[in-house]
């Protein structure tokens, strides 16, 4: 299997075990609706529709730790809940909140591509007791550009966790 061009590029940047990821759905019309619903409307109704595929993903990895990821406090105080944790409650799949978003910048989906690659590391480590032999799996709820995923990665790796891949509803 060859990798898109996102991993070719992230490749030349980074660790190459920081890459791999893997989305359910591409990110096509009736995704972008969906999430526009759930997301930004929030109907959070509309995280059962995702059960099933977030479900049979973790049943092949259930030995890894699920780290969704974190919502700005800004995000916070407007939508009222983490996009990446509510799906997972509604799956009912357990997850461990390793990071939180300290990015004071304005949101991802309101930037550009160079200002989302141009963002500054936006997480901290938060103090919890994790087995740094444990493999975690990173959930974003969109993959667009990378670049969030590879910032929470890179402050993982950093932390002392070799075994860091990612997974997201849409691409």
């Amino acid at each position: 299997m060859s990798d898109c061009r996102d991993c070719i590029k992230w490749k030349e940047k980074v660790v190459d075990g920081l890459v791999t990821h893997e989305a359910f759905f591409r990110y096509d019309d009736v995704l972008k609706n969906w999430m526009q619903v759930y997301k930004f409307q929030g109907d959070t109704r509309y995280a059962r529709i995702m059960a099933d595929p977030l479900q049979g993903f973790y049943r092949k990895h259930k030995d890894a730790v699920v780290v969704p990821m974190p919502s700005s406090k800004a995000s916070m105080d407007n939508r009222g809940f983490n996009q990446c944790e509510e799906l997972l409650k509604y799956a009912g799949i357990p997850y461990v909140n390793l990071i939180s978003n300290v990015s004071r910048d304005k949101k991802q989906s309101e930037k550009n591509r160079m200002e989302r690659m141009q963002t500054g590391q936006p997480f901290q480590l938060n103090e919890l007791s994790v087995d740094h032999s444990k493999s975690l799996l990173l959930f974003d709820d969109i993959y667009t550009t990378g670049r969030t995923l590879i910032h929470a990665k890179e402050l993982l790796w950093e932390a002392g966790f070799t075994a860091i891949s990612s997974f997201s509803i849409g691409r």
